[in-house]
Parts: structure tokens; C-alpha cells; sequence
């Protein structure tokens, strides 16, 4: 494959054609562009410090080229590879998201400097607060912030949406991650407190302490009554009451977390006609729950936080399809 020059791309060293289309699948599974694949004979007289970072897997030790050890981050493989989709090949991905950590490298190119925010068409664009066209549910446990932080940066104003945060976090931390979210440059954030009328373009952060009612496609509200165990808030039960009342117009973000909440209520969204997706499984610190929802085939899309935002904003609705 020819070189070409990227900001941020990765470079591939390898012997056979096989180990190639592993490591071009692998990285594009992370969302990383390709500045070279191939043999090192195909590599001459080009400059190795473009690419970000090198996964070389190299069949004999003497063609490993000088340059590669004072590249700041230059990976080494060896040895027989697993499918990329068995649970060595899982273990294998999530390895070298932990090494390009280690070498001060983010796991996607997305997590770098801001992108170029995408554009809504005109017919896209919210006309007043009330025009709510989607809901959208944000679920997230362990890695979440940082990751919805990713995907909310993304975002462009005036979005027919409203959004439904919900967290597993402690008080104090739900306290700061309010704070912190309401920082936010083109969305509206605030906490959900009592009986509501959903806004376009604003972000509303499910309470930990007590369980929320969808009473219409609009409007949601609080109860006196807690979530139901054993988490707070309990995404199933969330799930289950936003598909029952939003219907077609529902759609599930499913960030990085532990455990499967959440996943018992996903058939229910489908049913009625709503989408799920999930962040990529090589991108999240803790893969398990969207995990849990890419296994029963619920799930629609897949990517990094940057892609998921760039995807929400290419299918919102026009005013005239709403």
C-alpha cells in the first residue's frame, strides 16, 4: 500500500499478506488512517517519523530497520496471530490500546485535536425548543465521562434532540460530572429534578437517587420511589419506560461500562421501532456493556465517540420527515 501523509495515521511492517490484512482490519477497527502497509522492501527513502505510531511484525530479526527503535512509538509482534474476533484477538486488541498508551498515544486518532464539527442542513436545524424530533439515551459506567465527553464535543447547535444522561457514578461524583458537563459550549445541561418538558439541543442528567417515568415523547419526571436494584440508575428500567412512550423516535447511546445493564430492556427498543448503538468495543476502557448489547444483535451502528456523533447528526430527521 503507498504512503500518504496524515496527521495522525499508522505504519505497518509486516512480512506476509496475511499478517497485513490483520493489522489494516485491526487499525481500521480503531479508526486509525494507514500511512504505509507492506514488506520493508516497499519502504525506501521515505520518512518513517510521519506515521504516529508502527506495529512491525517482521519474520527475521535482521530486517527490523535501525530507524524503528528510536521511533518514539514502534510496536513489536511475532509469533502466529488469532482472529481478530475471537477472544485472543479481543485480548490482543485491547494489549495495544494499553501499549500505545504507554508511549503517550491515544487509542484513536478521534481523541486528539478538535474535529471539524459537522454542518446540519438547514432542514435539520431545531426551529424553536419544542422542535423535538429524536430522544436519545446516554448510557455510561466505567469510562464513560471521558467518552461522552468525546462525543458531546462533537456536536453542533441547534440539534432537534434532546439527551438523557444517565451514569452509574457516587453522588459526589455525579455532583462534579454535572459541574463539568455544564461547561459545554453548544449544549444546554442541567439536572433532572421533578416533572419536565424535554428541549431541543439540551442535555439532562438522570438522578442516581431517584427513578424517572417517561409520562410522553416530551415529557419525563421524577418519582419519589429509587431505582431498582442493584444499580442506580438502572438502565433497564430506563430503557424499558423511554421505549414504551418515545417509541420509534428513541435512540440508545451505549458508552464504556461494566457488567450487562441495560441490555435486558434493548429487544424492547427494537420492537418499537428505535435504534441502539454502542462505542466501539477496542476504544472503551471497560468493553462489557455495550458488549452486552452487540451480542443479541440489537445493535445497528458501532464506532468511536467521534464517529457516533458524526453518525447522530447525518440521520436527524428533516423537518418535513419528523
Amino acid at each position: 500500500m503507498k504512503s500518504s501523509r496524515l496527521k495522525y495515521s499508522a505504519g505497518v511492517l509486516a512480512s506476509l499478506p496475511a499478517q497485513r490484512r490483520f493489522y489494516q482490519r485491526l487499525l481500521l477497527e480503531l479508526g486509525w488512517p494507514v500511512f504505509y502497509l507492506g514488506e520493508l522492501s516497499g519502504f525506501q527513502d521515505q520518512d518513517p517519523s510521519l506515521a504516529t505510531f508502527w506495529l512491525i511484525h517482521l519474520d527475521d530479526e535482521l530486517e527490523v530497520p535501525d530507524w524503528s527503535y528510536d521511533h518514539p512509538c514502534a510496536i513489536f509482534f511475532d509469533g502466529e496471530l488469532p482472529e481478530l474476533d475471537s477472544v485472543d484477538g479481543r485480548r490482543m486488541i485491547k494489549k495495544l490500546v494499553n501499549s500505545l498508551a504507554t508511549h503517550g498515544v491515544l487509542a484513536s486518532p478521534d481523541a486528539y485535536a478538535d474535529a471539524p464539527l459537522p454542518d446540519l442542513m438547514v432542514s435539520q436545524q431545531a426551529s424553536s425548543v419544542e422542535d423535538i424530533r429524536q430522544v436519545w439515551l446516554i448510557l455510561a459506567s466505567t469510562g464513560g465521562p471521558q467518552a461522552v465527553k468525546q462525543f458531546l464535543n462533537r456536536l453542533p447547535e441547534q440539534l432537534p434532540v434532546s439527551f438523557i444522561y444517565a451514569q452509574h457514578i457516587e453522588l459526589t461524583g455525579w455532583n462534579t460530572l454535572l459541574t463539568s458537563l455544564q461547561n459545554h459550549k453548544r449544549l444546554q445541561v442541567q439536572a433532572l429534578r421533578g416533572q419536565q418538558n424535554l428541549r431541543a439541543g439540551r442535555l439532562y442528567l438522570a438522578p442516581i437517587n431517584q427513578a424517572l417515568v417517561f409520562y410522553s415523547a416530551k415529557q419525563v419526571g421524577t418519582v419519589k420511589e429509587a431505582w431498582q436494584t442493584p444499580y442506580a440508575p438502572n438502565f433497564n428500567q430506563l430503557v424499558a419506560s423511554a421505549a414504551a412512550v418515545i417509541k420509534e423516535r428513541l435512540g440508545v447511546l451505549v458508552f464504556s461500562g461494566m457488567d450487562n445493564d441495560g441490555s435486558l430492556s434493548a429487544e424492547h427498543v427494537i420492537e418499537q421501532g428505535g435504534q441502539i448503538w454502542t462505542q466501539a468495543l477496542a476504544s472503551c476502557q471497560q468493553p462489557s456493556m455495550p458488549e452486552s448489547f452487540n451480542t443479541q444483535s440489537v445493535v445497528s451502528r458501532s464506532g468511536t465517540p467521534f464517529q457516533l456523533a458524526r453518525w447522530l447528526v447525518e440521520q436527524v430527521p428533516s423537518k418535513e420527515n419528523k
